[in-house]
């Protein structure tokens, strides 16, 4: 039976109880308050260390008793136990957990095949190689440590708004490199594609070639027939040409015999300019007297003019001409006035007429597809309600209004003038019966009722409901010739007001 070794109190309390200390202690960077925190586990490291050394007993008796060569390295294990323990208050990094395996700068290990205690082994390997570093070197070396160090405390480089510029440039920069990556590659994409796109072309062009060739055997020989047609026409074409150049040869003949005309039409003309210079001879002759006649007729109706203008001073017939003249132009502008007042209010009423009906048009539809009830009908339509609410320009309503008076307007007065034809028709019949029955004295007597003249024709200004509704629906329908129309007018507008800023 081999002995068994039991953990003291002390060592039980230490494995359960180091935790929990640990985690109360702050291993801050300051000597002194590192010093007081690691003062607290003296109490547990003495245990440790009482415990130690009674294992190491035990172990070097067991060893002792199996084999004597044993116990040199069971010794050595329990210096190096107790020397780890030690290293606690010469530890310069704070601590999370005692369970960490990483606990400072350097990289630390754990020896797993361990006794039943706990044992650690830190590494003495420094973290970065410090090749050629001696005491003289690294005293040298401080002022440069201390510059890193004030350079790693100042945060201004980890201020967010130059961390968000900093970001926005290297995506800027990777946003461009994607941009230029993507050209390349469509260039590159499209060139691949030119290129199998021609050798699809190539490959297509030699199938048809190789499958039209009895075609273009026989257009080949259409094409032989219409040379052979052609060179026939093309001899054809010279034999007149040579004809045609005997007939551009007799033409010398014909150019002597034209200069040969020419000089006769020459004589003639100076014959004329000398028969002209005679009769203008004869004439010179003539001039006085006819000179004498025409002053003397100019004198005559000089005075005669004179005369009437004085005649119409004196009796102040002028005064009254221009009076009746002025009354009568004031007259003319006072009806046109009214007329064209009368005008505009008959087109404004036509206009409240149209929008009355395109609004109850619009109820209609409206109740025939059940989105207003059919109450909405019998209600009274005011012209205040239907203002503003028609989708025809009052321009286009103006136009198509006035569009169909016109039309009334000629129908008037064809009407009018076929109703003078039949009066003057029926008045001649009327006198002919009269001047048949030589009643020539009953005339002053005569009773025109008797005559059976036509009724004569009213014009028609009136525009029914129903004549609304056509209109309406017309104008509907007409929609893009009348935009199109006023969209023309505004752009002359447009064009006459920058020309008369220009202009100024």
């Amino acid at each position: 039976m081999k002995p068994t070794l039991s953990l003291p109190n002390t060592a039980r309390s230490f494995i359960t109880e180091i935790p929990e200390a640990a985690k109360s202690l702050n291993l801050s960077p300051n000597k002194e308050s590192r010093n007081r925190s690691l003062m607290k586990l003296k109490p547990f490291i003495s245990s440790t260390q009482r415990w130690l050394k009674q294992r190491s007993q035990s172990q070097h008796d067991l060893a002792a008793r199996e084999n004597p060569d044993t116990q040199k390295i069971h010794r050595k294990k329990s210096v190096l136990d107790s020397n780890s323990l030690q290293l606690l208050f010469q530890f310069n990094y704070g601590l999370n957990t005692i369970t960490d395996s990483k606990l400072g700068p350097g990289h630390y290990y754990y020896d797993l095949n361990t006794f039943d205690g706990p044992s650690f082994h830190f590494s003495t390997v420094s973290r970065f190689p410090q090749k050629g570093l001696t005491s003289i070197t690294q005293k040298l070396d401080q002022s440069k440590r201390q510059e890193i160090y004030s350079e790693n405390k100042d945060m201004k480089k980890y201020l967010p708004t130059v961390r968000l510029n900093y970001l926005k440039e290297k995506a800027k920069s990777e946003s461009e490199k994607i941009l230029k990556i993507k050209e390349k590659k469509q260039m590159i994409y499209t060139k691949n594609k030119m290129e199998k796109i021609f050798k699809l072309q190539m490959k297509e062009r030699r199938a048809e070639i190789k499958m039209r060739k009895y075609e273009v055997l026989e257009i080949s020989k259409a094409w032989a027939t219409v040379f052979a047609i052609f060179g026939a026409v093309n001899w054809v074409h010279r034999t007149v040409f040579a004809k045609k150049r005997l007939h551009w040869r007799s033409n010398k003949v014909l150019i002597w015999l034209l200069n040969l005309c020419l000089a006769f039409g020459k004589f003639k003309r100076i014959l004329r300019r000398v028969r002209i210079k005679k009769s203008l001879q004869i004439l010179q002759k003539l001039s006085k007297k006819a000179k004498k006649w025409a002053t003397d007729i100019r004198k005559k109706w000089a005075i005669m003019a004179v005369d009437v203008c004085e005649r119409v001073l004196a009796e102040e017939q002028m005064f009254k001409m221009m009076k009746s003249f002025t009354d009568k132009i004031i007259f003319i502008q006072r009806t046109m006035r009214v007329i064209f007042i009368r005008r505009k209010s008959a087109l404004a009423i036509k206009r409240l007429l149209w929008n009355k009906v395109e609004y109850k048009m619009y109820i209609e539809h409206c109740v025939r597809n059940h989105t207003l009830p059919v109450s909405e009908l019998e209600k009274p339509i005011s012209f205040a309600a239907i203002e503003g609410k028609s989708s025809i320009p009052d321009s286009i309503k103006d136009i198509t209004i006035m569009n169909i008076l016109k039309k009334r307007m000629g129908e008037y007065r064809e009407n009018l003038k076929k109703y003078k034809e039949d009066c003057i028709r029926t008045r001649q019949g009327f006198a002919k019966k009269l001047y048949k029955l030589e009643a020539k004295a009953a005339l002053s007597h005569i009773n025109y009722k008797e005559m059976n003249l036509p009724n004569r024709p009213q014009p028609n200004y009136v525009i029914t409901e129903n004549e609304f509704r056509n209109l309406i629906n017309d104008t509907i329908k007409k929609r893009k010739e009348w935009e199109a129309l006023i969209m023309r007018r505004r752009r002359t507008q447009k064009f006459n007001t920058s020309k008369s800023h220009n202009s100024r």
